[in-house]
């Protein structure tokens, strides 16, 4: 009988352990789950404002242009009075 009893609390020892490590398993799967939520959402946060700044830099790069066609055309009519 006791060969069967120390099977027995082997056995059930093993089963404790197996239930132990399900649920620690369950719970590492939850925290990697929401740790990728966290990490998803900070990283969508990240591309609206790399768009934004790419929007500004292109509205930027419009302005400048423009300033240097104005700078041109001023030079121009400067040119055309100067010799008059």
């Amino acid at each position: 009988m006791s060969i069967n009893n120390s099977l027995e609390a082997i056995l059930k020892k093993t089963v404790n352990l197996l239930e132990e490590s399900k649920k620690d398993i369950f719970t590492i799967g939850e925290s990697s789950r929401n740790e990728y939520n966290n990490i998803k959402t900070e990283l969508d946060l990240i591309q609206e404002e790399i768009n934004k700044v790419l929007e500004d830099v292109d509205c930027f790069e419009r302005e400048n242009r423009q300033a240097e066609e104005n700078c041109t055309e001023m030079a121009v009519l400067r040119e055309k009075e100067v010799q008059l």
